[in-house]
């Protein structure tokens, strides 16, 4: 729950206080509506509509950063099947009261005990109140491709994190071994997330009357006088080859070499839930609209170019009504 809706729940509870002690009645109703899917909200067995899932025609991620944008939103496209009857609602009890300032406030309490509470504020006999919910994650764009055979299929991915503002590959990054500021000794490798003396592999030559491990050594890296170009690692290719080849720091599983580039920058991305809550009295009858969006932002660093795409934002409106099920002094008893 956002800052703002921690406070507009603690003034809730504080406007209650006022409210039994001014002696005005609290108003509460039985409010349903339909039991379709809402962005952001507990998953249903309803389906969103199509513009809150990614395009049919949407690539598999690829890259990196397409990778990292999908672990945090986590859409995916719309499935085929999985609808509602019509006649299916969701039935929550709403508190309406006001504040001693003019302020209105909103309690929604669901059918599984959560309580929420929102401010707003009234005109005439319409009420208009808002909650908002930001989720703030900082995201390394560097992730190793799935590994697909071998001796090793439970550490087959890297694992990678944030460390001083750098994304780095704490499987094999001699500087980072295991946990940001772990470091390997001198001459060690750093293997599936622990500092040992190799990889296990056979990749010992003799170079230049000198005997190096080409399956860790970037300047004889899988053979002889074969250098890694710059910016990526030597680290052997587990399952297939114990020989090492030139790879992305982050496709590593073990290396003795740490880049300072790292894995990329971290992005910046946040999910922000936004619920608007209109509705009219008339008597003891409630009508109105439940309006519920998400959006994703990648703010900077490793973006991914179709990220709009891959996260898409939207919004969902539903009608609802409801009717006045506890009376004032009822209310202001409990």
């Amino acid at each position: 729950m956002s800052s703002r809706s921690l406070l507009a729940t603690a003034t809730v509870g504080l406007g209650l206080g006022l409210w039994a002690c001014q002696g005005d009645p609290l108003h509460v109703y039985r409010v349903v509506y339909p039991a379709s899917a809402l962005p952001g909200g507990p998953p249903t067995a309803s389906l969103l509509p199509e513009a809150c899932y990614q395009p049919r025609d949407l690539p598999a991620p690829v890259a990196s950063s397409q990778l990292a944008a999908e672990s945090f939103c986590a859409v995916g496209k719309r499935p085929g099947t999985g609808t509602v009857s019509s006649n299916a609602v969701v039935a929550e009890e709403w508190t309406l009261f006001g504040g001693s300032d003019g302020e209105e406030f909103l309690l929604r309490k669901g059918s599984q005990g959560m309580t929420v509470g929102s401010s707003g504020r009234r005109e005439g006999s319409q009420y208009v109140f808002t909650t908002s919910q930001l989720t703030l994650a900082s995201v390394c764009p560097g992730q190793a491709s799935t590994f697909d055979g071998g001796f090793f299929p439970p550490m087959a991915t890297a694992v990678v994190a944030e460390c001083n503002g750098k994304c780095v590959n704490l499987t094999s990054d001699p500087a980072h071994c295991g946990a940001c500021g772990i470091v390997c000794p001198e001459g060690f490798v750093c293997a599936f997330s622990r500092c040992q003396q190799s990889c296990g592999g056979i990749g010992f030559f003799t170079c230049g009357g000198v005997q190096v491990d080409t399956s860790v050594d970037r300047n004889h890296c899988g053979a002889c006088n074969n250098p890694c170009p710059p910016g990526t690692v030597c680290a052997p290719q587990f399952g297939v080859s114990q020989l090492g080849r030139c790879v992305q720091p982050c496709e590593a599983l073990c290396a003795r070499d740490s880049l300072s580039e790292g894995c990329g920058a971290p992005s910046i991305v946040t999910r922000e839930v936004s619920t608007v809550v209109e509705v009219a009295l008339s008597g003891d009858a409630l009508t109105g609209n439940l309006v519920q969006g998400v959006a994703y932002v990648c703010h900077d660093g490793g973006c991914a170019p179709d990220f709009g795409s891959r996260c898409p934002s939207c919004t969902v409106a539903l009608p609802l009504n409801g009717r006045k099920t506890v009376a004032g002094s009822e209310a202001k008893s409990q």
